[in-house]
């Protein structure tokens, strides 16, 4: 058979057995070449896919295999639990690799830790009310003999986080992350949790979530890729990757004595104990929650005074507004005052929101609690490739695509575990 280019190009093209060209090129280009198939042996039977091996001859490029994998129950097709197929090893004269977990989050990678009780930024413990006695000074603020000192440092620099710092953790501290050391951008924080019985932190990479019990937040994410899901507070971010995830923290008051060393006395743990367990996280957040920033008259956030926000502003004259941004005097209405106010600053720039503080965000965790009927769940959230569901299903679609080497493939395997019915083991 004989081709041109589509480009309208002169060069024929012989196709078949007699073609001097390589296989699988195309007019110069190697192509790839793709194949699928459905597994359906046995199809009454729930299964767990375990493995997929290649018999025949597959040139330098066999390692480079790609491949998807959907199992599925029925023939629609939005029911199929997406995965891949990767790790292509040879073994004698095949080709194995393993059915990689689904990448959609569900039980198996979303796991409830425990109860939340309170929050505190880690070097800054003062900055929460009930914790301003543990320590006599901020804890950073000690000497450097003090921080480095073995029966002092687990409890300024706690959770493993003094054994990566070296003899001068505050220039280690300035290098890795120089938000750390001031009390409003230290974005270092420990939860004290009431932790469900058998929770133990599984892998580096977490995103905890907080929600209420009946858990709405939790029940959206269900089926999202892990790198989908959006969290305020992560496991293994700038200094959070050089600890553990879960530890005890010393919640006894901490006085330094003469001789460099600390006097403890009391506990102020949430429960009054003199230490607590929880988890230690890196928040990225940056605002309130629950509050957008107050910037004064500037209703629709274009960063000027302008005829849209007159609009807006006399539509609410006379009234108590819900959005404050229009009561410039606090008075709790909409007055004569607060015109004369917005006419000095029209046809300017809005003023700048009041900037992200930390230990504001920190208040604004702790005071959920009070606000709500229900508990407070601390949730982690690992990456599916860790602990994702295992591809369970009465059959599987298969797309495998080789790279453009020749090849020549014979049989294809698929190995599964058959399981109960209602998919339990």
């Amino acid at each position: 058979m004989f081709t041109s280019h589509p480009t309208g190009s002169g060069a024929i093209y012989i196709h078949g057995p007699k073609a001097s060209a390589d296989k699988n090129t195309f007019y110069g280009t190697k192509i790839s070449s793709k194949i699928k198939f459905t597994f359906n042996n046995d199809p009454s039977q729930n299964k767990i896919y375990k493995n997929v091996s290649l018999e025949g001859s597959f040139g330098e490029d066999k390692t480079n295999i790609s491949g998807t994998f959907k199992a599925n129950d029925s023939t629609d097709s939005t029911q199929a639990t997406p995965s891949s197929i990767t790790g292509w090893k040879e073994k004698g004269s095949h080709l194995h690799a393993t059915v990689a977990n689904s990448s959609k989050s569900g039980r198996s990678n979303i796991e409830p830790v425990g109860v939340f009780r309170r929050a505190h930024q880690i070097f800054f413990p003062q900055n929460v009310a009930g914790l301003e006695n543990l320590f006599d000074q901020t804890p950073l603020g000690y000497s450097t003999d003090v921080q480095v000192s073995d029966a002092t440092g687990p409890y300024i620099f706690p959770l493993g986080i003094r054994n990566e710092l070296g003899d001068d953790p505050m220039s280690a501290i300035s290098e890795i992350d120089p938000e750390a050391i001031e009390p409003d951008t230290s974005r270092y924080l420990f939860f004290e949790i009431d932790f469900f019985p058998g929770y133990k932190d599984s892998s580096k990479e977490v995103k905890y979530i907080i929600d209420t019990s009946s858990a709405p937040f939790i029940q959206y994410i269900q089926g999202k890729p892990f790198n989908e899901i959006q969290s305020d507070f992560f496991s293994n971010k700038k200094l959070c990757a050089k600890a553990k995830n879960k530890g005890v923290l010393d919640f006894r008051e901490k006085v330094l004595n003469d001789d460099n060393e600390f006097d403890f006395s009391g506990g102020l743990s949430v429960d009054g104990t003199k230490s607590k367990s929880g988890i230690l996280v890196y928040t990225t957040a940056t605002g309130i929650p629950g509050e957008a920033p107050t910037v004064l008259f500037d209703s629709d956030g274009d960063g000027f005074i302008s005829t849209n926000d007159l609009l807006d502003f006399l539509t609410v004259f006379g009234d108590s507004p819900a959005n404050v941004i229009f009561d410039s005097n606090e008075d709790g209405a909409v007055t004569t005052g607060d015109l004369l106010e917005f006419l000095t600053m029209f046809g300017s720039p809005a003023d700048e929101a009041e900037p992200f503080r930390v230990p504001n965000y920190v208040d604004a965790i702790n005071n959920l609690q009070s606000s709500l009927n229900e508990d407070l769940i601390v949730y982690a959230v690992t990456p599916t490739t860790l602990n994702g569901e295992s591809s369970r299903g009465n059959y599987a679609d298969v797309s495998l695509t080789f790279p453009g080497s020749n090849f020549e493939l014979d049989i294809i395997n698929l190995d599964y575990e058959p399981t109960q019915l209602d998919h339990s083991r």
